[in-house]
This record gives C-alpha cells, structure tokens and sequence, in this order.
C-alpha cells in the first residue's frame, strides 16, 4: 500500500537454456604404457543464451584395465586438467 492505494503486479520469468555441445578427442590413437597420453574435451555454447558455471566430471580415475597376468588395476594413475578459455 502507497498513499492509501493497494498496488499488485505480475512478472513472468523464462528461463533460457544454453546449446552445449561436448566432445572428447584423444591426443595420440593408441595408448602405450608409461607414455604420456591425453584428451581434448570441448565444450561450445551452440545457441545465444549464456552459460556459466558448467560442472563437468570426466571419470577417468574410474578406468580399469586387465593386465597380462589376469589382475585388474586402475588405467590411468594419474593425470592433469588444464582449462583454456576461447
């Protein structure tokens, strides 16, 4: 109330959904022990609506491998993420 006068108002919001589109491409064709390997993952925003904060979890650490002796052990023991804008 203002003035002894009652005011009401509406608003309706739309949310605008980003077109992302994601792609992982290995770095070499063929994995080899004990060398370096890697992957390029993309992500490009499609459609004119912005995108911030985008979580993304690449589970590499869950890869196992079946070795020649039978056993089953983690792939990759460790690895690096590097971010790059653009």
């Amino acid at each position: 109330t203002y003035n002894g006068t009652t005011k009401t108002a509406e608003a309706t919001s739309t949310a605008k959904i980003p077109d992302l589109t994601f792609t992982k491409t290995p770095m070499v064709e063929h994995y080899s022990p004990n060398k370096a390997s890697g992957y390029i993952l993309k992500i490009v925003n499609e459609g004119n609506n912005y995108a911030n904060d985008i979580n993304l979890k690449d589970a590499i650490g869950a890869l196992t491998v079946d070795t020649i002796d039978g056993s089953t052990n983690q792939a990759f023991l460790q690895w690096a993420v590097q971010y790059v804008a653009g």
